[in-house]
């Protein structure tokens, strides 16, 4: 009742409601929710804190999780002495403990929102420094250099013909842009025009008429072979996805399955030359057969992976086709044919470029795929430092890496000295007795040597430069014995007095105890401990070969004590100088021994095999500290910690091998491949499906529309229906041009912006899906109405 009246009251007075509403304006600031925003703007760092601990906890994330913090972490914490929390609290009207209606505001006010959860994936490493800097040097000057003059996208104008065509242009274009054009003369003195074919559907009409869709460029170097730019790309299809909307009746609809009984999943290959899927004839398909017999694939693990888990014998002979390789329709799930892999992508593409050689025999293949985990496999000797390829001591069963040469400093080498005990030595180096003593002497012998302050003389030095040797002790001036530093003084003074007024050389010998054995440029890196290393540095004890050690442990047990963890990196700083120093030794083999002291009995002898270095791969802090990559000072962990929700990379061992150029720079498993089949590779950017493979997202995003409106749930027809989706009268040669079109026109996007080329489509569009759609992940979803009326 009282509702009622308040409501009918402001209802029949609307002079009484705006007074009361702008009453309400005029005292926000009384209001707790003001409150809440002043408090967090006094405390920066509180706000910040509390904002990258939503950020972590995102999943699952509500309000009572939140009302929960508050009360028992955040506000607790705020200052040291908790007698003043009152105090506070007070002067920003703060109740305690907080109720959630407070929590819910203080999560509005540092820019949560409640959304509706949508079935997409959205990643905002969009714009992310590595990705710009990959799509601006190297993906955009690739799309638009010199190699696409050999492209068939090309068409010639008279100088008519491109006035009639740019008025057509500039009246569609909306800003009255000329159509973009390279202007030359002919061989007979006339003003000719050459314009990309992506650049106006008016010459769609024309371009269907030619063999290849189009002409090379004048550009071209004379003979050049023209090249076909080939997109691929996987998509999944569920028996039971539908649209989005559908019709009912007084609310009865048709039944849609809760849970997926059948996934397809279809791998395809598409370009602007012949569409989707190497369409062949079945002579062509006859003679690529007839080559490929008694020909082995270059990717052999793939072949014999393959039979293995299809419990064939193994082989890597390569087999017959029965249909084009252009497009591979696979059934999804254990029961059936498994889990499509970098295994099944690699004999695909042998197949599909044997096929391709004989259907377009004059062409050269480059291939454009995404950064897929597929597609960015690693070779199986490849530099990963991903978790399971590297540990982070030696041993183990990390895979076996492949040497690296280190053919520059910046990237491969890091600022720090890689000293450790070596085993001593006797040096000899001549100098020249001119010098007066304190002096410091530089000098060379058989390699870079660093500086020698004859001021530390007998009991040895610390030079603290890069790339220098140090750790010396002086045995000997010329030929005179030295043991202390008063004998070295009183024999240098004597050689530089005999030499008179000019300089007389001498020889100064002293033994080497440690050394910097940081890796220099024109070294090669092993992975793997050889027979003349020295042992792992932060295991300075370990044995050089395996060997087998007996222990006492309770009888019917198995495994037995656990080894200690190794890892010195955790003891602080300069760990292997404390270990070395300390005489530790490998934690491993100092576990086994203990274990051996047990007599109760009870008790039984068990062999049990301990790790030698030699042969053993090495670990990710063995690598970093061969290429100065490791503080003494630091320590380090091997994963990246998270503080308040922010990942801190900097002291991860793991980040920082993934970081070092080599490692960045290492050649995938499919990069290899496509390079040993004589055809060109590019990559993508990461999270940028509207730019990738000649628009086959476009074209998988068509396919599934489609599909959406025709299925029937009928899982026996699932695949005639997904076959019917990618054919040629829903995915023609035409549609396919179409689709690069788009996909060509965000790249001359990209390309004005970041590299001053003309383009077709304003860089607004492209910040118009990161704001709105908040996916860079499914052009269905980026372009649907494109892709539904295409």
């Amino acid at each position: 009742r009282g509702v009622h009246d308040r409501l009918t009251l402001l209802n029949d007075n609307p002079d009484l409601q705006l007074k009361f509403t702008n009453w309400i304006r005029a005292n926000l600031k009384g209001l707790d929710s003001y409150k809440v925003q002043e408090y967090l703007n006094d405390n920066p760092d509180l706000q910040l804190k509390f904002t990258n601990w939503i950020r972590a906890n995102l999943k699952g994330l509500d309000s009572y999780k939140v009302q929960e913090y508050l009360n028992n972490d955040l506000l607790p914490n705020i200052v040291e002495d908790r007698t003043h929390l009152a105090d506070i609290y007070k002067k920003y009207q703060l109740v305690h403990p907080v109720p959630r209606s407070t929590a819910v505001r203080w999560m509005l006010d540092v820019g949560c929102s409640f959304d509706t959860t949508a079935c997409n994936y959205y990643t905002d490493n969009h714009e992310k420094p590595e990705t710009v800097y990959y799509r601006k040097t190297k993906y955009l000057p690739q799309e638009f250099g010199p190699d696409s003059y050999r492209m068939f996208a090309w068409i010639q104008l008279t100088a008519s013909e491109y006035e009639e065509v740019n008025a057509a242009h500039k009246d569609s274009d909306g800003k009255g842009r000329d159509l973009p054009c390279y202007k030359y003369t002919d061989a007979a003195g006339a003003t000719m025009y050459e314009v990309h074919l992506d650049e106006s559907e008016a010459f769609d009409e024309w371009r269907s008429k030619q063999e290849f869709g189009g002409k090379m460029s004048v550009r071209a170097p004379a003979g050049a072979r023209p090249l076909d730019r080939v997109g691929q790309d996987e998509c999944a299809f569920c028996h039971n996805i539908t649209s989005s909307r559908r019709w009912t009746i007084l609310g009865q609809s048709v039944p849609v399955p809760k849970s997926s009984a059948g996934t397809l999943m279809v791998s395809c290959f598409q370009s602007m030359i012949w569409g989707c899927g190497l369409p062949m004839t079945q002579a062509q398909l006859d003679a690529a057969n007839e080559a490929r017999q008694g020909q082995h694939y270059l990717a052999t693990d793939s072949a014999e992976t393959l039979c293995k888990i299809q419990n064939k014998p193994p082989t890597t002979l390569k087999r017959h086709l029965a249909e084009s390789p252009g497009i591979v329709f696979f059934d999804v799930g254990a029961a059936r044919e498994g889990y499509w892999t970098a295994d099944h992508m690699a004999l695909q593409l042998e197949d599909f470029v044997d096929c391709y050689r004989v259907v377009y025999p004059d062409f050269d293949l480059e291939i454009e795929l995404d950064h897929s985990s597929g597609h960015a496999k690693k070779k199986a000797d490849g530099l990963d430092a991903s978790q399971g390829k590297m540990n982070r001591k030696f041993a183990g069963k990390a895979s076996i890496k492949h040497n690296s040469k280190i053919t520059h400093a910046e990237g491969f080498l890091g600022p720090h000295l890689a000293v450790r005990s070596v085993p001593e030595r006797q040096e000899t180096v001549e100098l020249d007795a001119a010098v007066p003593l304190g002096c410091t002497y530089a000098h060379v012998a058989g390699g870079e040597w660093g500086a020698l302050d004859l001021n530390e003389v007998h009991s040895g030095g610390q030079v603290e430069a890069a790339g220098v040797r140090v750790g010396w002790t002086i045995s000997a001036v010329g030929d005179v014995p030295v043991e202390t530093d008063e004998q070295f003084a009183a024999a240098f003074e004597a050689v530089k007095s005999a030499g008179g007024e000019g300089p007389t050389p001498f020889k100064l010998s002293f033994t080497v105890k440690r050394e910097d054995v940081k890796l220099r440029v024109g070294d090669t890196q092993s992975f793997v401990f050889g027979e003349d290393d020295l042992p792992p540095v932060f295991h300075p004890h370990a044995d050089k070969h395996d060997k087998t050690v007996t222990k006492r442990q309770k009888k019917g047990k198995t495994g037995g004590p656990k080894k200690g963890k190794t890892g010195h990196l955790v003891m602080g700083p300069i760990p292997w100088a404390a270990a070395e120093a300390a005489g530790v030794a490998d934690a491993g083999a100092a576990g086994v021994e203990a274990a051996g002291t047990v007599g109760a009995d009870g008790f039984e002898d068990v062999e049990k095999t301990v790790d030698g270095y030699v042969g053993a791969p090495k670990g990710i802090e063995d690598v970093l500290f061969e290429t100065g990559w490791l503080d003494p000072k630091v320590t380090y962990t091997l994963e990246a910690k998270v503080v308040d929700g922010v990942e801190d990379t900097s002291k991860s061992l793991r980040h920082i091998l993934s970081r070092r150029y080599d490692f960045v720079h290492e050649t995938t498993f499919m990069a290899d491949l496509v390079q040993r089949l004589g055809c060109f590779l590019r990559m993508s950017p990461k999270c940028h499906p509207e730019l990738a493979g000649q628009g086959i997202e476009y074209t998988n995003g068509k396919a599934k529309h489609y599909f959406r409106k025709h299925n029937d749930y009928n899982i026996k027809t699932m695949e005639a229906r997904v076959k019917e989706a990618f054919g040629p009268a829903n995915i023609s040669v035409a549609r396919v041009r179409k689709f690069a079109r788009k996909a060509r026109s965000y790249k001359c996007a990209y390309f004005s912006t970041e590299l001053g080329g003309e383009a077709r489509l304003d860089f607004s569009d492209i910040e118009r899906f990161t704001v709105t759609c908040k996916t860079h992940r499914c052009t269905l979803d980026q372009d649907y109405k494109f892709i539904r009326d295409s």
